[in-house]
């Protein structure tokens, strides 16, 4: 009889996990990209694990980040002039860029643009 109650407590604890897991926003997707200039591109963010993630879409932003909290970090830029970008994860559909490199390296303004994607 013990060993059921535990068992019981393992699965439910395993349940409990799981549950947890679930309710963490995924950012692995197709995502759209919306540029100044009502331009809009598609980009795809892979997860390379460990909190790191690849963002490409042939834009500027593309590289490897790292998700610290409620931001995805740019740490390793694909073009290396490039670095600085940090998205706000505002929930499973929408990241909002709230730094990027200095104006004069990146040639436009994108603070505040949006990633967002249709919600499943």
């Amino acid at each position: 009889m013990r060993r059921s109650r535990w068992a019981g407590g393992v699965s439910l604890a395993f349940a409990a996990l799981l549950s947890g897991c679930a309710s963490q926003p995924t950012l692995v997707g197709t995502w759209n990209l919306h540029l100044p200039r009502h331009q809009t591109r598609v980009v795809v963010i892979e997860n390379f694990g460990h909190g790191r993630y690849y963002l490409h879409g042939h834009t500027l932003m593309d590289g490897l980040y790292r998700k610290e909290g409620k931001q995805l970090i740019c740490v390793t830029p694909n073009d290396p002039r490039l670095s600085g970008f940090v998205w706000r994860i505002e929930g499973r559909n929408k990241l909002i860029l709230v730094a990027q490199p200095r104006l004069w390296v990146s040639q436009e303004r994108y603070l505040g643009d949006a990633l967002t994607r249709k919600a499943p």
